[in-house]
């Protein structure tokens, strides 16, 4: 097993794209989280989980994981009303008291968009687990919805170039939403 210093290991994303009108997508983007030497992700993760106003938005698979989905009605312009945030499946309210929420998901992804391609740490049997295939699109399993093109995506949802690339885009689109719910 590798370490994590950067308090995220284990990273994933996906984008999935509507055919009929590409600028529809949903980004997702999964990590498992600790409290590493320089930070306390994990704690501020369960602190962030526990002061929202919706219960129940843990990860029911594992609890150490986060899985971050953008979902976009328009990715040129981005706005509040056309656009949603879900933390582990579930719809995040963009309120006062979630406000937690929304800040740790903006670290996690600048975090992960910020990472050195050589600091992403995949865990030896992790892609194999049932962690992987439950967690990475929460209520699905990878495995089943993917078919027999699962072999040729997985690759590219570790790869770090991808994880960079999309965390990038979440955390720009997250801001956005923020902006707007300030405004």
């Amino acid at each position: 097993m590798q370490v994590s210093f950067t308090g995220f290991k284990n990273a994933s994303t996906i984008c999935f794209r509507d055919t009929e009108n590409p600028d529809h997508s949903m980004y997702v983007l999964s990590a498992e989280i600790t409290n590493d030497y320089d930070g306390a992700d994990l704690s501020n993760y369960k602190k962030a989980i526990q002061k929202s106003s919706q219960a129940d938005l843990g990860n029911k698979v594992n609890k150490n994981f986060a899985n971050f989905a953008l979902v976009c009605q328009n990715l040129k312009d981005v706005r509040l009303n056309n656009s949603a945030i879900y933390l582990n499946g579930k719809f995040v309210d963009v309120n006062d008291t979630n406000l937690g929420i929304f800040t740790f998901l903006a670290d996690m992804s600048k975090k992960l968009a910020r990472k050195s391609s050589n600091d992403y740490t995949l865990d030896k049997d992790y892609l194999q687990s049932e962690d992987f295939d439950n967690i990475a699109v929460p209520g699905n399993n990878l495995n089943e919805m993917l078919g027999p093109i699962y072999s040729k995506v997985v690759p590219h949802m570790v790869s770090p170039d991808e994880i960079k690339r999309n965390s990038n885009i979440m955390n720009e689109k997250l801001e956005d939403i923020m902006i707007d719910y300030f405004a």
